[in-house]
């Protein structure tokens, strides 16, 4: 009977204890790292932020070549298309304001080569959103990369 008394008394102590605020958690041995902190004290924070600003240079050339190449290749096509259409200068002054591409209606062009320069603008389009898709996708397993390395040391 005793013993029932103390099992019951310890069980509603229990009980009371994991009610109050703080009680169940100071009972833990719980420990909180601030793993930035720790980066920055062993210059691996330094070491990170400078492998990914090398990385993100390099990938950025390589998202300016792509670029460039598709504003080349509009040039070239908008040069055959005013070539073949012998635009006079104020309709290739028009030709190299348009911002839609419904606005080549007004100009002398044939179906072909209106299909001809919005295709060459689609691909070149279509290209530099895979190559910016694909700086993104990089630039991010870099990263993880870089932070797994560092958590494993």
């Amino acid at each position: 009977m005793k013993n029932a008394l103390i099992v019951t008394v310890l069980a509603a102590a229990i009980a009371i204890g994991c009610n109050k605020p703080g009680t169940a958690t100071a009972s833990r041995n719980v420990a909180i790292v601030d793993l930035d902190k720790i980066a920055r004290a062993l210059g691996w924070l330094d070491e990170i932020t400078k492998s990914l600003q090398t990385t993100d240079t390099d990938l950025r050339a390589q998202l300016d070549k792509v670029a460039k190449a598709g504003v080349q290749s509009i040039e070239e096509a908008k040069k055959q298309v005013i070539a073949d259409a012998k635009l006079t200068p104020e309709q290739v002054k028009q030709l190299n304001e348009i911002q839609d591409l419904r606005d080549l209606t007004k100009l002398p062009l044939t179906q072909p080569q209106r299909d001809k320069l919005v295709q060459t603008l689609s691909q070149a389009n279509a290209s530099l959103q895979t190559a910016q898709a694909s700086y993104q996708q990089l630039m991010q397993q870099r990263r993880a990369e870089l932070i797994t390395r560092y958590r494993e040391q």
